[in-house]
């Protein structure tokens, strides 16, 4: 998946790391049970967020695109929405499932990077 602003790619997350609240920086956080045990992604063209705090924040207020599946695979199915912020940058949230059914992938019980 690529976004572009002002035609250029806009940074993947995973080279985007922003400062977590249990230690260092991280290219992601997990939501947590509030929000169905999801996961914040953000993609920039110029500096939008310098926390995940921050990230989480706006998560809150944003207006979502529809969820998206991907295609069924033997790891499962990756299903993510979308949220554009200042026309420069892209919140991902997402969640995996088990297998091809709607159960989902629970990671953020035991993954210590909580979005705020």
């Amino acid at each position: 998946l690529e976004f572009k602003f002002d035609g250029k790619k806009l940074v993947h997350s995973s080279n985007l790391a922003l400062p977590s609240s249990n230690r260092g920086k991280e290219s992601y956080c997990c939501r947590g049970q509030d929000h169905n045990n999801t996961f914040l992604e953000v993609y920039q063209g110029q500096t939008c967020f310098t926390s995940w705090r921050e990230v989480e924040e706006r998560a809150r207020v944003c207006q979502w695109s529809e969820w998206t599946r991907s295609t069924c695979t033997a790891i499962g199915v990756n299903v993510m929405r979308f949220c554009l912020v200042q026309s420069s940058c892209v919140i991902k949230e997402y969640y995996s499932t088990k297998g091809c059914s709607e159960e989902r992938v629970d990671h953020c019980q035991t993954n210590p990077n909580k979005c705020a």
